[in-house]
């Protein structure tokens, strides 16, 4: 049944038997889109601590501040007897015995805060390992919104440790291409994708929290440290996976770089196969694939090539 509860990204600490208070916007989402009530287990998690169950419980301001005072409650491994100390002790703190009465939602988000109470650790943080294989996306920007949405959240979902915005010949930066690639609206894509497919993290986004992207030329001018795979539409080069089988046996990481709508220019391929010995060009098949298809696509392969190795 826990596999099933909504997750929540937050960054505060995590601890068995915490209370932490949620934002106004996650509490949007838990009980007005989710449905969710007060008692519903939920799963709260980021890479420093963790994942842990929990249970949703608004709590008045008052009651609050006496609760992140204290920070002790009683743990059970049975979440009945669990909620039921917890509601006993928030009784005695607020002396009112309706608290807890059983409501449908919540309308009003702005009086009391809404809180989670954490029970039980389910994994433990992410640990990263040297020799863990890892792959990121350079991505062209793109022009439609739920486009861009869907490339950012499919790169989260298959893995990929960042993703970075490039600026090519190709790329329209009109005012819609700017609206829909901004630090703030990538990052959360990365959390909504996140919070559903189950990882712990989510990718490093952009290349500062001011820069999303930067031009093709002056990406390459910054010199490539670690193996860049140039997916290039329609072309004899090797196919993605053979590329990538054979970074992998000497390296730990390696980016992917997706073209634009319409593909690179020729002069901007000449530009990358003049960059080596570090960018390796790969072919997706013999199709033209739309580019959140080649980013899921590129995506999956180095998942997979990752796994089996």
């Amino acid at each position: 049944e826990m596999q099933h509860w909504t997750r929540l990204m937050v960054p505060s600490p995590l601890k068995s038997g915490r209370v932490i208070e949620i934002t106004r916007d996650e509490a949007h989402y838990l009980i007005n889109v989710k449905r969710l009530k007060e008692g519903d287990g939920i799963l709260v998690y980021n890479q420093t601590y963790g994942e842990f169950s929990g249970f949703l419980s608004p709590l008045s301001k008052s009651a609050l501040k006496k609760m992140q005072k204290s920070q002790s409650l009683p743990l059970h491994s049975n979440f009945d007897r669990f909620y039921g100390d917890y509601k006993e002790i928030i009784k005695g703190l607020m002396h009112s015995e309706q608290f807890f009465e059983k409501k449908d939602s919540y309308s009003s988000l702005d009086s009391d805060p809404v809180t989670v109470l954490l029970q039980d650790q389910i994994r433990g943080p992410l640990n990263s390992s040297p020799s863990d294989l890892h792959f990121g996306i350079y991505l062209s920007l793109l022009q439609d919104k739920d486009t861009a949405s869907a490339s950012i959240q499919n790169a989260t979902e298959t893995g990929a440790s960042f993703i970075r915005g490039i600026e090519t010949e190709r790329t329209q930066l009109s005012n819609s291409t700017k609206k829909a690639n901004t630090f703030t609206q990538w990052l959360l894509w990365a959390k909504e994708s996140s919070q559903q497919c189950g990882r712990l993290d989510i990718p490093n986004i952009g290349w500062n929290e001011d820069k999303i992207s930067i031009p093709l030329k002056e990406f390459l001018m910054r010199g490539i440290q670690s193996p860049l795979i140039c997916c290039v539409e329609r072309s004899d080069s090797p196919s993605l996976s053979h590329v990538a089988r054979s970074i992998y046996t000497k390296n730990r990481e390696a980016g992917i770089l997706i073209g634009p709508e319409g593909g690179f220019t020729e002069k901007e391929i000449q530009l990358l196969k003049g960059i080596q010995p570090n960018v390796h060009l790969a072919s997706l098949g013999p199709t033209i694939l739309r580019a959140e298809t080649a980013i899921t696509a590129s995506c999956a392969i180095l998942q997979d090539v990752i796994y089996s190795q």
